[in-house]
């Protein structure tokens, strides 16, 4: 039987994250680590240091009122970048601009954010508000 690497009981607002797989694999621990560390490097710059809630999104929802598209077409759009270079990567063994891993880990958290944004859509679609920063037209935040 494989040793934990770290504990897979993590508390989150009150209760336990219980992840076993992740903990008894070197690599997929090193990997959600990486993905972790990018959420909140990343996050930083595209929310202003609040890295919670529905801030985690609002760059999405504020690409999509100044392009005039969906939140999750702009979402679609930053995650379709890491997409093709792992596609790539799968076809030619190599990519040139940054390592691949990056280029994984970024995909995964992608889809964590697309996780999280159909949850606060089906929240709005249930009548519940959920603050949301806009920008008009100008780039400026309503």
């Amino acid at each position: 039987m494989s040793e934990l690497l770290f504990s897979s009981t993590t508390q989150v607002d009150s209760e336990y994250l219980h992840v076993p797989h992740i903990a008894k694999d070197r690599d997929f621990h090193e990997a959600i680590i990486a993905c972790d560390k990018l959420l909140t490097t990343k996050g930083n710059d595209y929310v202003g240091g609040n890295k919670t809630g529905i801030d985690r999104l609002r760059n999405f929802y504020d690409g999509a009122a100044f392009l005039g598209q969906t939140p999750f077409q702009v979402l679609g759009v930053y995650f379709y970048k890491h997409i093709t270079a792992i596609f790539t990567f799968l076809k030619k063994g190599k990519v040139e601009s940054e390592p691949i891993e990056g280029r994984m880990h970024d995909a995964i958290n992608y889809l964590l954010l697309a996780l999280k944004m159909v949850a606060v859509e089906k929240e709005k679609a249930n009548g519940h508000s959920v603050p949301v920063a806009i920008v008009d037209n100008q780039g400026l935040v309503k």
